[in-house]
């Protein structure tokens, strides 16, 4: 039989897919994104919940899988992340979107699984605690905003509904996969012993692993263009794109071209480097981001 599992903040089912290939059956999604749930719906039989995750009840979930309390192996998910993005305003748990997380605790603890996977970016562990969210003591008064704090009190939280924790900082090129991307994955287990972190397979070099990273090059070898779909590219992207080769971005432009092509973003704040950036061949892809 296989190990339970129930999904939330589901997507597209990017994160199950890898559940279910690491041998879990997967007994419900949620989410609430029409587009995500056609997705799941015409690609999976799992049944799926759509509708807001504050509505979302763990008596329900363990009803619709015939699951009871304490039966579900895991529990995972990665909520919304925006709230504690380096890239955005980072309003951490004063942001709607940022509650949400709180959420994935509530859940955690009606549904009591005998573990849970929790993934997120990397600035939650920064974040800061802005204030004590309802419910909750005020023993978290010393640690609200401080950095890091956010990823304390769930962690505090967590242990209390006796999980024993254990978390990491993982990049998807260590692990075979052609892109850089970088999420937090914190991982729960009930009792006293925490699931141990695995190590990388993979490294730029080879050296601090058995193999180098996967690149882009390696990657797409070999496939064939036929029904592509996508969008066109501006103008103004064209124009200035041509002008770049593999690996390069806006700062490899002329410095005229530069400011034309940068407008009101050339003085904005940060690195900047995913502006009229073209991919290079011999290195993992970047972070795929919803609107390049």
């Amino acid at each position: 039989m296989k190990y339970r599992a129930i999904s939330l903040f589901s997507g597209a089912s990017g994160l199950d897919l890898g559940i279910a290939r690491a041998g879990f059956g997967i007994g419900v999604c949620v989410d609430n994104d029409k587009y995500c749930c056609e997705t799941i719906r015409n690609n999976t039989r799992v049944p799926i919940v759509e509708k807001d995750i504050n509505d979302v009840k763990g008596k329900e979930l363990l009803k619709i899988c015939g699951y009871t309390k304490g039966d579900v192996d895991l529990v995972f998910g990665g909520p919304p992340c925006q709230a504690f993005s380096t890239a955005g305003a980072r309003r951490s748990l004063q942001d709607f979107r940022g509650n949400v997380i709180i959420n994935f605790l509530r859940l955690v603890e009606e549904i009591t699984p005998r573990a849970f996977l929790l993934e997120n970016v990397r600035g939650i562990l920064s974040a800061k605690l802005n204030y004590i969210p309802d419910g909750f003591g005020m023993e978290l008064r010393d640690v609200v905003q401080r950095p890091g704090s956010v990823l304390y009190f769930l962690t505090r939280q967590f242990q209390e509904l006796g999980y024993s924790i254990s978390f990491s900082l993982f990049d998807s090129a260590n692990y075979g996969t052609p892109q850089r991307r970088e999420r937090l994955l914190m991982f729960g287990t009930k009792g006293k012993k925490s699931i141990p972190l695995p190590a990388p397979t993979h490294s730029k070099d080879g050296m601090t692993a058995t193999k180098k990273w996967v690149t882009f090059r390696e990657a797409v070898e070999g496939l064939k263009e036929k029904d592509m779909h996508y969008v066109e590219l501006r103008d103004k992207m064209k124009k200035f794109l041509s002008k770049l080769s593999a690996g390069q971005n806006w700062r490899d432009l002329s410095p005229n071209d530069q400011t034309v092509a940068m407008g009101k973003s050339y003085n904005l704040p940060g690195g900047k480097t995913g502006f009229f950036r073209r991919l290079s061949w011999d290195e993992p892809a970047p972070t795929l981001v919803t609107s390049p």
